[in-house]
Order: C-alpha cells, then structure tokens, then sequence
C-alpha cells in the first residue's frame, strides 16, 4: 500500500517528513466521508430495493402470456435479478475503495526542526 503526506517535505527546514503509522493512523477524516457512508447505505439499499421490483416487472413483462405458476415466475425473477446484485455488489465495493482513498488530517512534526503543523496522508491510492 502507498503512502503520500501533503506537505511531503517539512515548511521549516525542507527535511522530508516521514511520520510513523501510530501517527497518522488515527487521524480524522473529513466530512465527505460519513456523508459519503450514509448516502452509499441509502444508495444500495434503494438499488436493491429497486433491482427486486425491476426483476419481477421484467419478468412479468417478458413471460405474462406463457402462463406460468408463480413459483416459475418467482424463479425467473431470480435469474434476472442475479446479475443486477452483482452489479450492485461491485459499484458498492468501488465506493467503498473511493471512499477509504480520502486522506486523513493529523498534527505532524518535525524531528530536524521544531515546526509542528496540520499534515494530510493519502492511503492506498493506486499508481502512487
């Protein structure tokens, strides 16, 4: 996993900063973050909740005049709606990486020169 801080380099001095993971490790983050939480449970949740009723409306579309018991129907339903969790499954986990990429703030210091001051780490980005 990659690790970048912003500023990389100490203001004071120009000495790289290099905190240790206990440092930076409990740091906040910020607001987009549980917003970005809460709207992505409310998203799958009504993703899902729409997946089911687009399922069974496609399958009643599709298969209305082959008069079918409803357990078949029920199980068509099924079958269209396997694929539409998986795509579901995938955007929430891709949402789920995005948003742990966001950085987090902590108070960093110096070990050549006294300057403290508010750092941002940016954790697991890809290519970095």
């Amino acid at each position: 996993m990659s690790v970048r801080f912003s500023p990389d380099a100490c203001p004071g001095c120009g000495e790289p900063l290099r905190p240790k993971y206990s440092t930076y490790r409990s740091g906040t983050r910020g607001l987009l973050f549980p917003l970005g939480l809460l709207g992505g449970m409310v998203a799958v949740i009504a993703l899902l909740w729409a997946s089911f009723w687009c399922a069974f409306a496609l399958t009643n579309a599709l298969f209305a005049d082959a008069n079918l018991p409803r357990r078949d129907m029920g199980f068509l339903a099924f079958l269209f709606q396997i694929p539409m969790v998986v795509l579901i499954v995938w955007v929430a986990r891709t949402g789920w990486g995005w948003l742990h990429r966001l950085p987090k703030k902590f108070a960093a210091g110096c070990e050549t020169c006294s300057w403290t001051g508010p750092c941002k780490v940016y954790e697991g980005e890809r290519g970095a």
